[in-house]
């Protein structure tokens, strides 16, 4: 979702007109917005090790993607939004690969 959002910023030019969340509340609360939703997903991530579902020897697998996430809010910060997009996607993959090798192990 966050990273649909900031797509929406970078898509403005073509958008005028349209609805999107980009074009009602301005760019930078989009960012903000972006960011928020990108800290909830962190929370969520974490959340079956802190509730003792993965062990948590397994974030080790998790990290990698974490640590993208966080570099995502340097990117918005500087208004450098498709570099941001790209972060949160390979952010997603690396998470996904660690939840899943997570409940393989």
């Amino acid at each position: 979702l966050a990273r649909e959002i900031i797509k929406d910023i970078e898509d403005m030019e073509g958008d005028k007109g349209r609805n999107t969340l980009a074009m009602r509340i301005g760019v930078e609360k989009t960012r903000i917005v972006a960011w928020v939703i990108l800290l909830f997903t962190m929370a969520s991530i974490l959340a079956p090790f802190a509730l003792e579902i993965f062990p948590k020897i397994h974030l080790i697998l998790i990290i990698p993607g974490l640590m993208l996430i966080f570099l995502v809010k340097r990117k918005l910060a500087y208004s450098e939004d498709r570099n941001a997009q790209l972060l949160i996607k390979r952010s997603l993959q690396l998470s996904l690969l660690g939840l899943i090798t997570s409940t393989l192990i």
